[in-house]
């Protein structure tokens, strides 16, 4: 559901974006890459949401906040346990990358990516962590 919230926004974001905009996303990222772990999980809602909101959609977004917070969680394991702060890094740097091109259906393919893939091996991740507990 995060995917589909998220590359909805993303696609009626990106064409009213201002380089402004897009600039202070970046910034949230340098924040993020000079972080620790523990700040990573609002420094990395702060990043998607100032992408977002360029699309206008207040519903949309209120939503995907709340998407955010469920998954806080979830993003605590891929971070720490899995650690796949690098991973984000280099894709949040290609979605401004899209970003900066008004490349919509890039940023689309990319933000969907990003968010189904770690999110299938944080499943994998607990459900083999159950699997153990269960034995």
């Amino acid at each position: 559901m995060r995917a589909a919230l998220e590359t909805m926004a993303i696609r009626h974001a990106v064409p009213r974006l201002s380089n402004d905009s897009i600039d202070a996303a970046a910034a949230v990222q340098d924040e993020i890459e000079r972080g620790d772990d523990e700040a990573f999980v609002a420094l990395n809602a702060q990043f998607h949401m100032t992408l977002y909101e360029a699309a206008g959609r207040p519903l949309l977004l209120r939503q995907i906040s709340t998407f955010h917070s469920l998954s806080e969680r979830y993003l605590r394991i891929a971070i720490r346990d899995l650690g796949l702060n690098p991973r984000s890094s280099r894709e949040h740097r290609a979605l401004l990358n899209a970003c900066y091109a008004r490349d919509a259906d890039g940023a689309a393919a990319l933000l969907s990516e990003h968010i189904v893939v770690p999110g299938r091996a944080v499943e994998a991740n607990v459900r083999q962590r159950t699997d153990q507990t269960a034995q």
